[in-house]
């Protein structure tokens, strides 16, 4: 890419009123969507929690089609998908291109007819001219690639040349298992897809390699342990294999758009990676702080929350309140709640890694018996979740807390 297209990019951003604008166009369009039955309740939290733009950035860096995509070509309505709604008006201009052609590419699989929007076409948030009605390509309704299945998806450069583009090269470029640049403090791996499981990778399987003497055996070795100890940040790209059983993989496509941010954990003599977020390739290259998109497998599990425990056991070290509580239930409602108190809506205070802080709060205590599961937990701000505990009107807050519980989960 040529330095100009770099200039571009990092000054891409939109301002808090253009989000707030952005953010009413994504709202009005959603209505539209609802008097076609469908109803986009998932997207609507996340813009009402986190604004449009960062809502549409998570979503476009997925880079395939969400469910919402697909119900509405089911409803020849592809003109309301966020996909159509930054490529054909005037937000096109303010989003990452990567992110855009991401877009047009999915557009494009189901033969919708694309009206980017143009320079010189009405700047009041409407394509340029009006969007005929969508009639359903002849082929199948678009599906997600499955884990471990070979993809038809076409590489735009090689993976030596991508490694070199986000300033990584190989540390070994005949054993292709890792790139490093200790100047800049960072390394990135080669994640199979179909070996992560979840947010976890087994990185370095200590039994597995342990009479392994090949060069890329031992440069991840000693990679790791420099990362590990010198504190530096540590990326994946997650890489499809051409065939998941053969002994020595190929890869087949892997995602050059995103890096899967890492971090380790020794257990034992193994070494497991954790997936944190994602961020983009882009601003990795450039070498800047970009915002960390949830993993996708987080947006994901929105809609398959962790089952926690109804009987939550006592920790013996007595760790917190004294019971045992399930990290990924935590993590859920985190997520859920896009960084917005889910009592007042307040939203936190921005995080280093553009995340927004929220506290998870159990409605009915442990102590009281109640359950460690998503149902009993909500996102509040410090205030709130300071008042529940310590406030006069706990009860009180209680009871407006279930009711909003049973409100998300739609009960």
């Amino acid at each position: 890419m040529d330095q100009l297209g770099l200039d571009q990019r990092a000054r891409i951003h939109m301002t808090p009123n253009e989000d707030s604008a952005f953010t009413a166009f994504l709202l009005a369009k959603a209505a539209e969507a609802e008097a076609l039955g469908y109803r986009p309740t998932l997207f609507k939290q996340m813009v009402g929690a986190q604004g449009g733009y960062v809502t549409v950035r998570q979503l476009l860096s997925k880079g395939k089609p969400s469910e919402g995509f697909t119900r509405l070509w089911e409803l020849k309505r592809l003109d309301l998908t966020v996909e159509a709604l930054v490529v054909e008006t005037k937000w096109r201009s303010l989003f990452d291109p990567i992110l855009v052609q991401q877009a047009e590419r999915l557009l494009k699989q189901v033969a919708y007819p694309l009206k980017p929007f143009a320079e010189d076409s009405p700047v009041n948030g409407s394509p340029k001219s009006p969007i005929a009605e969508v009639t359903p390509a002849p082929a199948r309704a678009p599906a997600p690639q499955g884990p471990g299945s070979p993809s038809p998806r076409k590489n735009t450069r090689s993976f030596t040349e991508f490694c070199t583009y986000v300033g990584a090269k190989f540390v070994n470029p005949y054993d292709r298992w890792c790139g490093y640049n200790p100047e800049r403090g960072f390394a990135v791996f080669t994640l199979w897809a179909d070996r992560l499981q979840g947010d976890r990778y087994l990185l370095w399987d200590a039994v597995a390699r342990s009479g392994d003497t090949r060069i890329g055996a031992t440069e991840l070795r000693r990679v790791l342990h420099e990362v590990m100890t010198r504190g530096h940040t540590a990326y994946g790209i997650r890489c499809e294999a051409r065939d998941i059983h053969a002994a020595k993989r190929e890869r087949g496509y892997f995602d050059e758009h995103h890096l899967l941010a890492l971090t380790f954990e020794e257990v034992g003599q193994d070494v497991v990676a954790r997936v944190t977020g994602e961020v983009l390739a882009a601003d990795v290259a450039l070498g800047r702080l970009g915002a960390v998109l949830p993993f996708e497998s987080a947006l994901d599990d929105l809609s398959c929350p962790p089952p926690g425990n109804l009987t939550p056991g006592r920790t013996a070290e007595r760790y917190g309140a004294g019971y045992r509580r399930d990290q990924a239930v935590r993590d859920y409602v985190i997520r859920r709640s896009g960084g917005a108190c889910e009592h007042c809506g307040a939203r936190g205070f921005e995080l280093p890694d553009g995340t927004h802080y929220v506290e998870a709060h159990h409605v009915i205590a442990l102590s009281s018996a109640g359950p460690d599961t998503v149902e009993n937990v909500i996102a509040l701000c410090p205030l709130h979740h300071r008042e529940a505990h310590y406030g006069k009107d706990a009860e009180t807050l209680e009871k407006a807390f279930l009711a909003r519980l049973a409100e998300i989960s739609g009960k």
